[in-house]
């Protein structure tokens, strides 16, 4: 049954039409005493109301707008323009509307604003574009709020959608070794960096399925790393020194693109690349390189993107219900 304005209001024990000035949060609203405000707030969320005027219209088919949420620092909400591509080919072709949103931080943790800064959003459901910040304060007011949300590239357990990030480094690893690589490394040098300002799990989880394929194979994991921001000099650096000891040939492996790893192998050794060296990557853009063989693991963003917008059809029926999140495999790239 819809909870309406006069329920909540019969609850708070005040008027209806003082409870949407209050949950449009306008500037009437502040008119009223803060506990007032906090009384119709946890009525609401009592009853399960979402204050939008946009609720009907989504029941109705009437709004067929899908918002996608992003962070203004762009460090904490990457968007892949391989992955904005599918998703505005997707929503036009289920005839419906994309729109861009950016929350600042400082309104996402104040739990008074967030309700109505949400709602003012004005579509029928959001794709959240979030992987670090203030996720958990978000993630608990949309629940809150019955806001049909989807998380995108997120590992949360519930109602998010991201990459075989783990399985995607195993696989590719393994599939190196098979083909004859003695050893392997990985290289991120912003592994360990203090004050990197992302922490996407992508970075632990690709480290990890990298991991377990070396154990598989009775090999000891090599990790190339620094503990600081790292410069391009200091990359080539690493790279030239760890190459030294590897057996030949080698697999070196990482989240940057085939042609960016060879360009730094070439820059580290003089301009070329070095003999009886593989590369083995997991990017969004598997391009070729200059003659080095190399295998990669496609970030798989149009089976991502259409996977969200399912499970966010399912949301838009029923808000509060948690969805198993789904994990997609990346798009495998033999060795060449």
């Amino acid at each position: 049954m819809t909870v309406t304005l006069k329920d909540v209001a019969r609850v708070a024990r005040i008027s209806h039409q003082s409870v949407s000035q209050i949950l449009k949060d306008g500037p009437t609203a502040r008119r009223f005493n803060q506990a007032t405000r906090a009384r119709v707030r946890q009525a609401a969320t009592a009853l399960g109301y979402r204050p939008n005027t946009q609720a009907q219209a989504v029941r109705s088919g009437g709004n067929r707008t899908i918002g996608l949420l992003v962070d203004p620092e762009p460090q904490r909400s990457a968007l892949d323009p391989r992955m904005l591509a599918p998703l505005m080919t997707l929503t036009e072709r289920r005839q419906q509307h994309l729109m861009i949103a950016r929350l600042p931080d400082d309104q996402l943790l104040d739990g008074e604003a967030l309700p109505a800064l949400l709602t003012r959003v004005y579509a029928a459901g959001l794709l959240v574009n979030y992987h670090s910040g203030p996720c958990a304060p978000l993630a608990v007011a949309l629940r809150q709020y019955r806001i049909p949300a989807v998380w995108l590239n997120n590992d949360l357990a519930h109602d998010a959608c991201h990459p075989d990030e783990t399985g995607a480094a195993r696989d590719l690893t393994t599939h190196l070794l098979a083909q004859g690589a003695r050893s392997a490394m990985w290289v991120d040098p912003w592994f360990l960096a203090a004050g990197w300002p992302t922490t996407h799990f992508s970075r632990t989880a690709r480290y990890e399925g990298y991991r377990q394929a070396m154990t598989a194979a009775g090999l000891a994991p090599i990790l190339v790393t620094m503990p600081r921001l790292p410069s391009d000099q200091h990359i080539e650096d690493l790279l030239r020194a760890a190459l030294v000891a590897l057996p030949r040939p080698c697999a070196v492996l990482g989240s940057l693109s085939p042609q960016e790893m060879d360009l730094r192998l070439r820059c580290a050794h003089n301009g070329r690349t070095p003999d009886g060296v593989w590369i083995g990557s997991i990017t969004s853009l598997p391009e070729p390189t200059r003659g080095t063989p190399y295998a990669a693991m496609e970030i798989p963003w149009p089976a991502l993107v259409e996977a969200a917008l399912d499970m966010l059809a399912v949301k838009l029926n029923a808000p509060e219900v948690a969805l198993p999140s789904r994990v997609i495999p990346a798009v495998f790239h033999a060795l060449r």
